[in-house]
């Protein structure tokens, strides 16, 4: 092997060891990304839930109340 060869081997590896270098920093950033997004998910099921109840006691509430009008009516 000449110099020639060994430099275009050392610039083939230098690329490759600055794209995998990129990867694992992209790697990094969207596995952050994801627990956020994951954590947000949670938050929105949470909030959900809580309306979800929410909307049940008034449905309750209004069907008591519809019920004292028809016996008062």
């Amino acid at each position: 092997m000449d110099l020639e060869t060994f430099r275009r081997l050392e610039e083939a590896l230098e690329k490759l060891l600055q794209s995998h270098g990129a990867l694992k920093e992209e790697k990094r950033l969207l596995t952050e990304r994801l627990r956020e997004k994951e954590s947000e998910i949670e938050g929105l099921k949470e909030r959900l839930e809580k309306l979800d109840s929410e909307k049940e006691l008034i449905r309750d509430k209004v069907d008591g109340l519809l019920n004292k009008l028809e016996g008062f009516i």
